[in-house]
C-alpha cells in the first residue's frame, strides 16, 4: 500500500459516517493508550481535547478551523511522519462528520453526543476493536514497515 492509499483511507470522505472515523481513531488509540495506562481519559484526551474545542467554539467552524484543531492534538506517542498525518487527517474527518451531524443541535445534545463518540473511541480502544480497526491498523503499520525496508535498501 502506497502512502496516496493510507491517505485515502485517512481523509475526509463526505460518504462515510461518524462511526468510520471512531473506529479508526480507536485503533491509533488502542496503540497510544496502551503505553499511557487503564484510565479512559488515557485513551481519548486528545480527541476530547478537539471535541471540545468544537462544542464549545462560538466561531465559524470553517475548514481551516477543523484543520487547526485537528493538527493540534496528535499524541506524541506518534512519531513517525505517515502516522502523524494519518490520525490528523482521521481526526479532521471525525471533526467535519460530528459538525455537520450537530450543527443545528442544543449545546446539550453536542455535550452528549461528544461523550458518546469518546466512550466508544474509549471501548473499542481498551476492549475490542472491529474488524475494520483491525485492518486498518494492518494497512497502516504494514505500509510503514514497507516504506523503512525501501528507505533501508537505498541507503
Amino acid at each position: 500500500m502506497s502512502s496516496v492509499d493510507l491517505r485515502r483511507l485517512c481523509e475526509y470522505d463526505p460518504s462515510r459516517d461518524i462511526s468510520y472515523y471512531t473506529e479508526r481513531l480507536a485503533a491509533f488509540m488502542r496503540v497510544v493508550g496502551s503505553s499511557r495506562g487503564e484510565s479512559t481519559h488515557a485513551y481519548t484526551k486528545e480527541i476530547r481535547r478537539a471535541l471540545e474545542a468544537l462544542v464549545y467554539s462560538v466561531w465559524d467552524k470553517s475548514s481551516d478551523f477543523l484543520k487547526d484543531i485537528a493538527r493540534s492534538q496528535i499524541p506524541d506517542e506518534l512519531r513517525a511522519g505517515e502516522l502523524r498525518e494519518c490520525y490528523a487527517l482521521l481526526l479532521e474527518g471525525l471533526l467535519r462528520r460530528f459538525s455537520e451531524v450537530s450543527t443545528d443541535m442544543p449545546i446539550g445534545s453536542r455535550i452528549l453526543l461528544m461523550n458518546m463518540i469518546l466512550s466508544s473511541i474509549a471501548e473499542m480502544a481498551r476492549y475490542s476493536l472491529p474488524p475494520g480497526g483491525e485492518e486498518f491498523l494492518d494497512h497502516v503499520f504494514s505500509s510503514i514497515s514497507k516504506k523503512k525496508r525501501e528507505g533501508g535498501e537505498s541507503s
